[in-house]
């Protein structure tokens, strides 16, 4: 809700947005959503579960490395 209201008044906002929300890309995301979630539960629950840890760890520190790379970087 914050982000319906709080973007309301900004200029420049792309065509079809309420806010900071753009509904194409809304109606682009929820179909891709509803058609993996499924696919990733499957395949969370097919692996090791030390497996499964050791990835998500992976991933959590790649986007830190990312996150302060561009902090940075600027």
């Amino acid at each position: 809700i914050g982000f319906l209201l709080n973007g309301l008044d900004v200029p420049g906002r792309p065509l079809l947005s309420f806010g900071y929300i753009n509904l194409v890309g809304l109606a682009l995301i929820i179909p891709a959503t509803m058609l993996m979630a499924p696919v990733g539960a499957r395949i969370a629950h097919a692996i090791n579960a030390r497996r499964l840890r050791q990835v998500f760890a992976l991933f959590l520190f790649l986007t830190a490395l990312r996150m302060f790379y561009s902090l940075f970087s600027a």
